[in-house]
């Protein structure tokens, strides 16, 4: 049985209730992440080195399998992979990699809200919204998220309303490509360089505003343009982490055929493949102004549970719940 003291729930996507999520390595980053403080330790700096982290990812999804297939299979059904979802037969996978980083037949099984100026999930995983206006959450995204330190560059942030939005946090048996959330035009696109600090919920919550110590992957786009969405700017932040070095641009116009860097000035479409996160935990997070597009019933309602044991909560003492979204699945309506 497990503590509940050291639980962490989250609300299901299928039947809305309490779930369990069985983090990995979850022993190890209490032990390195078990002290509340400003600046990380010495011990939590050397585990968050590009190094340290590339060695943890190469054991973990480089290692060759002895028996592959079977490897392959049972890993899938340990962490509830659904094989049948994907578009390359990993019959012939020699590593975890390739299962990591599968492709899948996302039209069809992440369907996308025929409504064109909605705002879709980014990724496959559990979601934490920030900064509803007008009611107690505005606090959190001080403490957790600040938009001009997380964008980095305050020539680009100062001229840009964010107090809304979605942190989709992914753990390794999660679908790893990153879709764009809104159609529009890249007006930015830069890297932060920064350390590779665990997202579990558990770390998150030792550091004020963590997401910005870590490296990072920040793409502005306008949506107030021909084709696109109308909700105004649109920050989206891919935020590397332990075992996740890299990020690599992977903007396709038709499924995944011909993946190409994005540019600014390049217009993209909701919904397509924009980035792939290599082997390890990360998140993908969604900046708009409050304004323009307001978080779905459900992200809200689900936020605020108290019948939901969430470290984030714990933290907070109050409420403040993920929820799991699908990859293209709806998010925030325009206002």
């Amino acid at each position: 049985m497990s503590n509940p003291l050291l639980a962490h729930q989250f609300v299901s996507l299928t039947h809305g209730n309490a779930a369990d999520e069985t983090l990995l390595a979850d022993r190890v980053i209490r032990f390195l992440y078990s002290t509340v403080r400003e600046e990380p330790s010495m011990l939590q700096q050397l585990a968050a080195t590009p190094l340290a982290s590339m060695a943890l990812a190469t054991w973990e999804f480089d290692r060759r399998l002895i028996n592959p297939k079977k490897t392959i299979a049972r890993a899938a059904r340990r962490m509830g992979i659904n094989l049948r979802e994907c578009i390359d037969d990993l019959g012939n996978a020699r590593t975890l990699r390739e299962l990591f980083e599968r492709r899948i037949a996302y039209e069809s099984v992440r369907p996308m809200p025929a409504d064109t100026k909605a705002i879709i999930s980014p990724a496959d995983g559990k979601a934490l919204a920030i900064g509803f206006a007008g009611d107690a959450m505005l606090p959190v995204k001080q403490r957790f998220i600040s938009a001009r330190e997380l964008l980095g560059r305050e020539h680009v942030a100062s001229g840009l309303h964010f107090n809304a939005g979605l942190v989709v946090r992914l753990t390794p048996d999660m679908y790893h490509y990153v879709h764009a959330p809104v159609s529009g035009v890249v007006r930015a696109h830069y890297w932060i360089e920064g350390a590779l600090h665990s997202c579990n919920p558990g770390a998150l919550v030792c550091f004020q505003r963590p997401y910005a110590m870590n490296r990072r992957r920040v793409t502005i786009i306008d949506t107030d343009v021909e084709a696109g969405s109308q909700v105004g700017a649109i920050a989206l932040v891919n935020v590397a982490a332990m075992m996740i070095g890299r990020i690599d641009d992977a903007y396709s116009v038709r499924d995944y055929a011909d993946p190409q860097s994005l540019t600014v000035g390049a217009h993209v479409a909701r919904g397509q493949p924009l980035a792939l996160f290599r082997p390890g935990s990360s998140t993908s997070i969604v900046l708009w102004d409050g304004e323009r597009a307001r978080h779905t019933q459900y992200l809200r309602r689900n936020a605020n549970r108290i019948d939901v044991r969430s470290r984030f909560s714990d933290w907070l003492l109050s409420p403040w719940v993920e929820t799991a979204v699908s990859v293209r699945s709806l998010v925030a309506h325009s206002c």
